[in-house]
């Protein structure tokens, strides 16, 4: 006699993965093999909600590589400031001594930019509990922050003496960055990594490079 008939059917679904190491180091990642005792028409059930899915994967907590459109437009050159001036002062006394003092000011320079902060993020909106937040938050992911303006005051201060008709000694006193002004930027990048869990820009900020503060240095050369 015919008791019971039942018909179950499984989603496709992503396949639960399971990660090892070996001693070498090497570690590998691959999908969990499912615990099904029974086949249909002599088909593998469990292997087969593993068919179709590719695992990609990273170590430094970016994207995994794929291809992506990266979009870029009205930003500007890194690594040079958009405005530069200077101004110098220089003094010849008498019995051959030297003076100069110089200043510098620079404005406007931007951070170097990187691909993923530029790139589609179909997931964005998920976050995002308007359209005026969604554009807000683009705006922020997207944006070239620019480095502070920078004012750099060096001096040099030198004395030439002959010693004889054929020989002569050079002293020169050089100050750079008179001021002791640390907070100079000469250059910054944004993170080839992003959060994509929150979408913010926090958890991997820009990086930046200072100038170094004041700086003296003391020559003497003798030609002869």
């Amino acid at each position: 006699a015919l008791s019971t008939v039942s018909l179950h059917q499984y989603e496709s679904r992503p396949p639960q993965l399971s990660c090892s190491q070996g001693i070498d180091g090497k570690v590998t990642i691959s999908p969990r093999k499912q615990d099904f005792a029974w086949k249909l028409h002599n088909e593998d059930a469990a292997a087969n909600l593993n068919v179709g899915f590719t695992i990609h994967y990273t170590t430094d907590g970016s994207q995994p590589d794929e291809t992506q459109t990266v979009y870029l437009k009205n930003f500007y050159v890194s690594g040079t400031p958009q405005e530069a001036y200077c101004l110098a002062f220089n003094y010849t006394g008498p019995h051959m001594w030297f003076f100069e003092v110089n200043g510098s000011w620079m404005n406007r320079a931007y951070v170097d930019l990187s691909p993923v902060r530029h790139e589609s993020m179909p997931d964005l909106w998920k976050v995002c509990n308007s359209e005026e937040e969604l554009q807000q938050r683009i705006k922020e992911i997207s944006a070239q922050d620019k480095l502070n303006e920078a004012l750099v005051i060096n001096m040099s201060l030198g004395k030439l003496i002959y010693l004889n008709r054929t020989a002569s000694l050079n002293l020169n006193l050089s100050i750079n960055n008179l001021l002791d002004n640390r907070n100079i930027q000469t250059g910054g990048y944004q993170q080839g990594r992003f959060d994509y869990t929150n979408f913010t820009t926090s958890k991997y900020p820009n990086k930046y490079y200072y100038a170094q503060g004041i700086r003296i240095f003391l020559n003497a050369g003798v030609r002869f």
